[in-house]
């Protein structure tokens, strides 16, 4: 049951970091490196409000976070590692 736990939490913290990813600040600064190390004449790659954008010439391509994403409760989580520790909720 234990690694039942361990196997959800991971779950719940790679989501997370698919959240984390798409804030505008790793956005901006992922963006600002591919640009500088990038041909500029060939693309160039914006941040926008929880989207990453690369232009080619007349060609954009955009990958968004879904409008919809939200991170699952970690109550039920919460709650099941009380029960396993015998820890009345």
């Amino acid at each position: 049951m234990e690694g039942l736990a361990k196997r959800t939490e991971v779950i719940l913290d790679t989501l997370r970091e698919v959240e984390d990813f798409f804030q505008p600040a790793v956005l901006a600064a992922i963006c600002k490196l591919a640009n500088e190390h990038d041909n500029p004449k060939r693309r160039k790659y914006e941040a926008g409000l929880l989207s990453l954008s690369c232009k080619r010439e007349r060609e954009k391509t955009t990958i968004t976070m879904p409008k919809d994403f939200e991170l699952p409760s970690r109550k039920p989580l919460e709650t099941f590692r009380a029960a396993l520790a015998g820890v009345k909720v």
